[in-house]
């Protein structure tokens, strides 16, 4: 017997400019699961690409927890998150919450941003600095796994 293959489609916006208001994207995530796509995705930036500035950024992990919250069958996900400039044990922490909080609907991927030099500079901070702590810092995925035991799910 051969297996079904089926093609999936998914709405995968930017967190600033048009889009930076975090009300537009929940409304965007909610819009996205009621006409049928099968995932919605925010990029993670703080500083715009074309001059916006970070009050005109939205949160992504903020946006997509208020989604979870709204939603029940959609898939969501910040694409790419940069370790560079996040502590990776709250990157583990949020992870695991939104995948909870969306019952095991949240998907992420994490990576060294090729403009992060340029995004922790604006904020005063050192890239190399940051990446010195990232590459001594446990994969947040396998520090906290998605079959983790929670004692308040035991009945």
């Amino acid at each position: 017997m051969r297996a079904s293959l089926c093609v999936q489609h998914a709405v995968y916006v930017p967190n600033y400019g048009e889009f930076g208001d975090p009300v537009c994207l929940i409304e965007l995530g909610k819009l996205a699961e009621r006409n049928g796509w099968a995932g919605f995705f925010v990029w993670d930036h703080i500083v715009a690409h074309w001059g916006e500035t970070a009050s005109e950024t939205a949160d992504s992990w903020l946006v997509l927890a208020a989604v979870a919250a709204q939603t029940s069958r959609i898939r969501l996900g910040v694409l790419i998150t940069p370790l560079a400039r996040h502590e990776a044990s709250k990157v583990a922490h949020e992870a695991v919450t939104l995948d909870r909080l969306s019952e095991g609907r949240w998907y992420s991927g994490q990576a060294w941003e090729w403009l992060t030099t340029i995004k922790l500079s604006a904020w005063g901070r050192s890239a190399l600095a940051r990446g010195a702590v990232e590459r001594h810092t446990p994969d947040p995925a396998r520090a906290v796994g998605r079959d983790a035991d929670c004692p308040a799910a035991r009945g």
